[in-house]
């Protein structure tokens, strides 16, 4: 209900100030005089009736000449005489199809008709671009700076105020000198300058005065009171923000307009009048960019703020570090990032309208009366409306908003605290009753955990207990497996049996548990040399079984005097695994076996024969390597059984022959588990073959270890290397 009623008062709110601004723009003014072709004409009691006329309409104008009154008496007038519109710069004008310059000086001329001239008149100047002489029928009634027709003699200057005189007749000129060398624009550039009664005109200018010095105290008293707040309440950055804006604003209506600071400071310095015009501009654009951010954090687009603020940053070093000619040239680019600031100000506004949210209702309140106000001075300078300048009001209504809602912030962050501080004495009332609760709970708790802690030490004792017992019987069992290790490699072939019967040799074999089920044999029998390289079913402990099971097969097989070749071995092999294994067709439960590869060399013949079990024979030759695939069957009983190939090889000088288990090519990245692969292995041992087999086999280990970077073996590895 509160917030529908707060949208109703916003609209009605709204509604008023639209209609009292469509009230004052029905208000038509009436038909004042104009200067048309360089004449004036006040007759008929004109000033009576307007009480003041614009020096808006068409001037005689001289370029680059200083005329004089007397120049006008001559019975051949100056010459070459333009009519030019007033107020303009000289810079926007076309004289015989060449465009004026910015820097420059002339005359400018109007000739005045009265009635009467028993009444003193006056006329109220503003700025005029850069300086000038005013005469009435050529006597001086005001100046600013120094004119001249040479850049070096001339000085910039300011005046803004009313200027009193007798008319001399009923007729008579007003002339006006003016040139300009230090600002990007010159001329009679102001609108704010008229002729009328000297009562009106002063009264006029003395209430304008009496306004702004109002305006000023008011956005001192606000910006004084909102510092205040900000050392109250350091996170109130809000209203620090706007206290900088309302300084600035304060700085900016003394340079402007009636330029009252050079009525406290008649010599103050023109280019910092200037400059400062011109930075206050883009500094009240900052200022207000954090005040509506600080108010409307929610909703800032931080991208969007900063390049406003950039560019608004960008424009005060150019006025602060260049010359007025040069940074005057850039005005567009500060009214740019001035639009940009007011356009990204009332885009956070209208995102907060659409929440409802009340500080958005009061901000939209003050800037509607401020731009209404504005639009007011526009239509009366332009005679359309005949109602007064209302632009000061605007903004001292807009100033007092925007107070107004920093107050109500304020006063809502004291009602939350006050709520807090009331919330805070209600616990405190009553923090001895929840203190007793509490101990009395904490007590209860604390028996309950006794008594927990009580059973969970005696589970604790068990728990060690049964550790205890587990512990020991582990060591147990590892003494049996470490004994096991001993024996199996009590059983293995021993380096000596390699060495004294191949011209070089390596044995890379590491287990991956105590015992392993990879192993290699070794054996000589009728001038030749068997060498096996098997990978049995599983490994550790039921893998050592096998392969104890293996070496007794083939210490007996080996001694056979049937047996020639290493295929018929693996057939021997096979039928004695089947055997022991109980393994009497391929649907039998127990599938363990093993795979192998045999080698046999016949020192006579220089022949070298192969038989493999799933492992192959690596033959490298003259830096490629020769595959000698076994065949695809296990030394088990399997589905489909055939007898095993048997292959023979004629040896060449340099040879090398490597068998192996599928250990080292399974091994995986502790990183990507990504297994080493056979491709790989194969380019290592291509890479590796030239050099002496004991360093064959140290590069073998350190390649893996690099590639496992620490993870887990998870199986055996047996690789054998040799050289015959």
């Amino acid at each position: 209900m509160q917030l529908l009623m707060s949208c109703y008062m916003m609209k009605k709110k709204g509604i008023i100030l639209f209609l009292s601004l469509a009230f004052t723009l029905a208000i038509r003014a009436e038909e004042a005089p104009r200067i048309e072709d360089g004449i004036l004409d006040l007759r008929g009691g004109q000033l009576d009736k307007v009480g003041e006329v614009s020096f808006s309409g068409e001037w005689e104008f001289y370029w680059k000449q200083f005329l004089s009154h007397k120049d006008f008496q001559d019975s051949i007038p100056p010459a070459p005489k333009t009519l030019i519109k007033v107020p303009a710069v000289w810079n926007s004008i076309t004289i015989d199809g060449e465009k004026l310059p910015q820097k420059g000086f002339g005359t400018y001329r109007i000739r005045v008709l009265l009635d009467t001239v028993s009444e003193p008149l006056a006329i109220r100047f503003g700025s005029i671009s850069t300086a000038f002489d005013a005469y009435i029928d050529g006597k001086l009634i005001n100046s600013a700076g120094k004119v001249s027709s040479e850049e070096r003699n001339a000085k910039p200057g300011y005046f803004a105020g009313v200027s009193i005189f007798q008319a001399p007749a009923n007729c008579f000129d007003i002339i006006i000198h003016v040139s300009n060398y230090h600002y990007s624009k010159g001329g009679l550039w102001n609108n704010i300058t008229y002729i009328g009664k000297a009562e009106h005109i002063q009264e006029k200018w003395s209430g304008e005065l009496e306004l702004l010095l109002l305006l000023l105290g008011c956005i001192t008293i606000i910006a004084l009171y909102h510092i205040g707040l900000f050392q109250l309440n350091r996170t109130f950055k809000s209203a620090w923000y706007f206290a900088l804006f309302c300084l600035v604003m304060g700085v900016r209506a003394m340079v402007v307009n009636e330029i009252y600071i050079l009525k406290l400071w008649p010599e103050f310095n023109w280019i910092l009048l200037v400059k400062i015009e011109y930075l206050t501009l883009m500094l009240g654009t900052i200022s207000f960019i954090y005040f509506i951010n600080d108010i409307f954090p929610s909703y800032r687009e931080r991208f969007f703020c900063r390049i406003v603020i950039g560019l608004n940053l960008a424009g005060a070093f150019i006025v602060v570090f260049t010359a007025v000619f040069f940074f005057t040239k850039a005005l567009y680019f500060y009214q740019f990032a001035l639009l940009l600031g007011a356009g990204y100000s009332v885009y956070i506004i209208i995102k907060a309208l659409i929440r409802r949210e009340r500080t958005a209702q009061i901000l939209i309140i003050g800037m509607l009366a401020l731009f209404g106000t504005i639009i007011n001075d526009m239509l009366y300078v332009s005679r359309v409306v005949n109602t007064s300048y209302l632009a000061t009001y605007g903004f001292m209504f807009f100033i007092v908003s925007q107070a107004y809602m920093l107050s109500y912030i304020f006063q809502k962050m004291f009602k939350e605290s006050r709520k807090l501080a009331i919330d805070l004495e209600d616990i405190n009332k009553n923090l001895e009753r929840k203190v007793a609760e509490r101990t009395l709970e904490i007590k209860e708790r604390n028996v309950k955990l006794r008594e927990q802690n009580e059973e969970i030490t005696a589970q604790r004792d068990n728990i060690e207990k049964q550790h205890q017992v587990v512990k020991h019987q582990k060591q147990v069992i590892t003494d049996s497996i470490n004994y096991a290790q001993r024996i199996q490699r009590a059983v293995l072939p021993s380096n000596n049996k390699f060495t004294g019967h191949l011209k070089d040799h390596f044995i890379f074999y590491k287990p991956r548990d105590i015992v392993s089920g990879d192993f290699y044999w070794f054996s000589t029998s009728e001038d030749k040399i068997l060498i096996v390289a098997a990978d049995c079913t599983g490994h550790g402990v039921p893998g050592a079984f096998m392969s104890m099971l293996g070496m007794a097969f083939l210490a007996e097989i080996s001694r056979m005097p049937e047996v020639k070749t290493p295929a018929e071995i693996l057939e021997f092999m096979r039928e004695k695994v089947k055997q022991s294994l109980h393994q009497y067709d391929s649907n039998s439960l127990q599938k363990e076996g093993m795979d192998m590869a045999l080698c046999m060399y016949d020192p006579k013949s220089k022949v070298m024969e192969f038989a493999g079990a799933y492992s192959p024979l690596y033959l490298i030759r003259d830096g490629e390597i020769i595959i000698h695939k076994g065949d695809r069957q296990p030394v088990a009983v399997y589905l489909r059984e055939k007898e095993f190939t048997n292959n023979e090889i004629k040896i060449r000088p340099d040879d090398r022959f490597y068998i192996f288990s599928d250990g080292y090519a399974d091994q995986t990245n502790g990183k990507t588990y990504k297994k080493f692969m056979v491709r790989k292995f194969r380019q290592v041992l291509v890479d590796i073959h030239k050099l002496p087999m004991q360093e064959q086999r140290i590069k073998l280990e350190t390649t893996l270890d690099e590639w496992q970077n620490g993870g887990p073996q998870i199986d055996d590895i047996l690789v054998i290397g040799f050289q015959v």
